[in-house]
């Protein structure tokens, strides 16, 4: 149980570090992050306000 929680924390801190590192425009650190997030728990983070998920959408509709 203890891995478990172990990994559900560092989930946790890698999404928080994520959010940080791109409200403070640090880009690399961000990156860093979402990799990590990636490659040891299989998840890919996104933001709405991502500007090229908005021009994607557009283009879908046109």
């Amino acid at each position: 149980m203890r891995e478990t929680e172990d990994s559900a924390g560092r989930m946790t801190a890698l999404v928080s570090i994520i959010r940080a590192a791109r409200l403070s425009h640090d880009r690399e650190l961000e990156l860093s992050a979402k990799r990590e997030l990636s490659e040891r728990f299989g998840v890919k983070l996104t933001f709405a306000n991502d500007p090229r998920l908005t021009k994607r959408e557009e283009s879908r509709d046109a």
